[in-house]
């Protein structure tokens, strides 16, 4: 007779504190997304919980293992870490679960000495075969190729937003007479371009690109999503890119931009800018790389607001604090604001 009292879950009352704190966090703006993509992306933390609430009051042992395994694995998924997605993976290892169930009730409510070793072992084993059958047998996305034209519209000048949350990401001049942005993107098979744009007003027309089902490039290899769009050369553009895991590739050397934001969280930016006079530049990066390219003998001021950061200058510029300018910028040369934002 088995006398040990049954512990209270904590399922619920975890679930709620970590509910709690996922709102706040959306609230002041320090999770990137939208609650429904956040959302989207951290369900599997729901199974990990369960595993361990059904491990802690000792309702099983290889089946809250399998559980606390897959939605690990899940989570790895969804943070692009591995190409695996819900669905086509539980397809797959369905099969498993009714063997981690059977092995539960088999040893049932025998926990004590090497029967207990046992069932951790099975638990532990079959949390391996699926995690080797993720990654030796990848349940890829699989893409397609969406090509996109949005032409000038008789506009003076333009605002141009593009955001997206993962891949690599191509911009630079090239675009014909008549086209304001055109190219094509490589996405996720189920997702699609969400162009959002509005005609002329006072001569500036607004388009804002971004992506249809997004949180599907959560999955898989980011590098296999990729972004190749030429911009008009023929008016001025206020330029906004934002990117959440990727590269970035902006070429817009000989364009008419007035102003370039850009933001990325991890991964790689490379910008070359041209000596428009009055250009305004912003860079902002959490983790990883930023490579700034400036025409020789423009007159560059760059602010640096850096923290963990490495940074290098050409030779001859002159650094003073965080403040990096162009001592041998001719006069009457392009006058360009720079500032850069990189944590680490």
């Amino acid at each position: 007779m088995d006398n040990r009292t049954k512990r209270v879950g904590l399922f619920f009352p975890i679930l709620l504190v970590g509910i709690g704190l996922f709102l706040l966090l959306i609230n002041l703006d320090l999770l990137q997304g939208t609650t429904r993509e956040n959302l989207l992306m951290y369900w599997p933390v729901l199974l990990i919980l369960a595993g361990l609430d059904g491990l802690w009051r000792r309702e099983g042992v290889v089946w809250n293992l399998v559980v606390l395994g897959l939605g690990a694995l899940l989570l790895l998924g969804n943070l692009g870490y591995l190409a695996v997605r819900a669905l086509p993976l539980l397809t797959r290892i369905w099969p498993i679960l009714l063997v981690a169930i059977g092995i539960d009730i088999a040893f049932g409510r025998n926990r004590t000495g090497w029967m207990g070793v046992l069932r951790v072992g099975l638990g532990v084993l079959l949390v391996g075969v699926i995690f080797w059958l993720a990654v030796a047998f990848p349940l890829a996305v699989g893409t397609r190729v969406v090509d996109f034209e949005q032409t000038i519209d008789d506009a003076e000048s333009a605002s141009i937003e593009f955001r997206v949350i993962g891949g690599r990401v191509k911009l630079a001049a090239g675009a014909t007479e008549d086209q304001l942005l055109a190219g094509q993107a490589v996405l996720p098979r189920y997702s699609s371009l969400a162009p959002v744009y509005s005609s002329p007003v006072n001569g500036k027309s607004s388009l804002r690109l971004g992506v249809e089902n997004g949180n599907n490039l959560l999955a898989g290899d980011q590098s296999a999503y990729e972004y190749d769009f030429k911009l008009s050369s023929s008016l001025p553009i206020d330029l906004i890119a934002e990117l959440v895991v990727g590269e970035f590739t902006l070429d817009l050397s000989d364009t008419q931009v007035q102003r370039v934001e850009t933001e990325l969280a991890l991964g790689a930016q490379t910008l070359t800018i041209p000596c428009n006079d009055g250009l305004v530049v912003e860079m902002e990066q959490a983790l990883g790389s930023v490579t700034l390219n400036v025409p020789e003998g423009c007159d560059v001021t760059i602010r640096l607001d850096n923290a963990l950061v490495n940074t290098s200058i050409p030779a001859g510029w002159q650094r003073t604090d965080d403040l990096v300018t162009n001592p041998a910028a001719p006069t009457g040369a392009g006058k360009v604001e720079i500032r850069i934002g990189v944590a680490v």
